[in-house]
């Protein structure tokens, strides 16, 4: 519990400022090399991910994937009706052209 308040005090100095210039020139209670040191320690300062916070990203992540294979085989679909209607659209101006022809002749 002593670590935990001590890392508050910390912080709470730490955060007094807005850039790492202003923090390095005004330590707090520890010697100037442990707070260069601390200051430099960005995960320090950042609250640990707890298990329902962790479960939430890996269902985002999880999800996020799905999604990612379901877009790409949306994707391969529409990729093969564009592909089967210029075919079509093709073969009926050929059909046309022949009409033409031979109504020309």
């Amino acid at each position: 519990m002593l670590f935990k308040a001590s890392k508050n005090r910390l912080l709470g100095h730490y955060k007094k400022f807005s850039t790492d210039g202003e923090r390095l020139d005004r330590p707090i209670d520890v010697t100037l090399e442990d707070w260069m040191w601390l200051c430099s320690q960005k995960r320090l300062w950042k609250k640990p991910i707890n298990k329902r916070a962790r479960e939430q990203i890996d269902v985002e992540a999880s999800v996020s994937s799905v999604i990612e294979v379901v877009r790409d085989q949306m994707q391969a679909e529409l990729d093969r009706k564009h592909a089967e209607y210029e075919r079509k659209i093709l073969e009926e101006c050929n059909e046309l052209q022949l009409k033409e022809q031979r109504e020309a002749c």
